[in-house]
């Protein structure tokens, strides 16, 4: 194998290099935008999503809810039907049958909530169900759009 960079200075690799990393950053998060664009589960799509915009003090926090059937569930809280049954893979883990389940983990009863999959990347909990943004309000509300999610009120 020939190795191109083998008489490059570390100053010029080290350019390329980041370069380099911009450009897969840059696609990875095209990619994840688009996958969140066009995520489906149990018939749940981005246009199912709400956000609230909501502040307490000086931070801005950001929760996600499911609409269906024209009520807002939680998507901590409002997903379990009984939290006392048993929750079995079977029964769908207790969610409602409705309810999104993360075909990548639908084997484990805490991580099958595929709900937090339409939580787009940028968003950090802070809390449950109280996201931060690293970015202004706009940038955020901007970033939901692109992912599809439309639906975003602020109290």
């Amino acid at each position: 194998m020939n190795n191109d960079y083998k008489n490059w200075s570390t100053e010029k690799l080290r350019v390329e290099s980041e370069l380099i990393y911009a450009e897969l950053r840059r696609r990875s998060e095209v990619e994840s935008t688009e996958k969140q664009k066009h995520l489906n589960l149990n018939g749940i799509t981005a246009k199912d999503i709400k956000v609230v915009i909501w502040s307490e003090g000086d931070s801005l926090y950001y929760s996600f809810k499911i609409v269906h059937e024209g009520k807002d569930y939680d998507i901590y809280y409002d997903g379990v039907i009984d939290w006392h049954g048993e929750r079995t893979k079977e029964n769908h883990w207790g969610y409602h049958p409705w309810w999104p389940i993360d075909p990548e983990e639908e084997d484990d009863e805490y991580a099958a909530n595929g709900a937090f999959l339409f939580i787009p990347n940028g968003f950090s909990e802070a809390m449950e169900n109280a996201y931060n943004f690293k970015g202004t309000k706009n940038q955020a509300i901007k970033k939901l759009k692109s992912c599809g999610i439309t639906n975003i009120e602020e109290e």
